[in-house]
């Protein structure tokens, strides 16, 4: 296999690895838990494919790698996915689109039309390998040179000199240690990149990345995690920012049920 270059789409959540462009946690559908707790929202999954596509075109992208949570609903698939989900994947008739499942897609292959569908645990592409997140990766994954995943959402605190507080989607690269290269007996040091949610409505932990919140987790060195800005700025590491944050809490964007 001809190896792969990975390089970020500037400003935006999304990598392109030589001619697949990766995104992850779309989370569509999620608009309904809105509703539900009494906020108007229109349906975005219009909005989201067209951003999808924008990217697609101007990168001159053959494929899509989804690094899971297409859907939002956990268990199985709402009424409101069925509907949204076979829209979003029409808007991009034409690419090769591929899915890595992550905890939220459950059922997924029955509203992905042709869309191909793979293992939690991901796959090797080149140098990379890619996954979600939730689930440990194949031995496979002792050959690449980083892995790749979602499911934590990482978004930096931004607060101003006035006291004006925002958040920023943001990229953390972090090394796994020795626990997880003796665990696949790697022969080589492997970092990890921890993508931002392509969706900017979902919940976040900022950048303080618990160990349950994936297995990888438990095996990188978050501490001197590097966290870079979307546009490719980094800012610093993951501890000495939390540190002058006094630790980032759980700020969630999306309503709880």
């Amino acid at each position: 296999m001809a190896t792969q270059q990975l390089k970020m789409v500037e400003g935006k959540p999304a990598i392109l690895l030589g001619k697949a462009l990766v995104i992850a946690d779309l989370h569509l559908g999620i608009e309904k838990e809105f509703r539900e707790a009494g906020i108007r929202m229109p349906s975005r999954t219009r909005y989201l494919a067209g951003k999808v596509l924008d990217m697609l075109q101007s990168t001159k992208a053959a494929k899509l790698i989804i690094l899971g949570d297409v859907k939002h609903h956990v268990t199985g698939i709402s009424y409101h996915e069925m509907r949204e989900i076979p829209e979003f994947f029409r808007l991009l008739d034409g690419y090769d689109i591929e899915i890595i499942p992550g905890n939220h897609d459950g059922a997924i292959g029955k509203v992905a039309g042709n869309v191909q569908v793979g293992k939690p645990e991901g796959f090797l592409l080149g140098r990379y390998y890619l996954l979600h997140g939730q689930a440990w990766p194949a031995h496979s994954c002792r050959n690449a040179e980083m892995i790749i995943t979602g499911h934590v959402h990482p978004e930096l605190d931004i607060i101003d000199s006035l006291g004006h507080r925002w958040r920023e989607p943001a990229w953390v690269l972090a090394r796994l240690n020795g626990s997880f290269r003796r665990r696949y007996r790697c022969q080589q040091e492997i970092s990890m990149l921890v993508m931002p949610a392509f969706n900017e409505l979902v919940g976040s932990r900022g950048i303080k990345m618990e160990a349950q919140t994936s297995p990888l987790m438990k095996h990188a060195d978050l501490e001197r995690a590097e966290i870079f800005l979307t546009d490719g700025t980094l800012i610093g590491t993951a501890g000495k920012i939390n540190q002058r944050l006094g630790g980032a809490r759980r700020t969630p964007r999306t309503p709880r049920k």
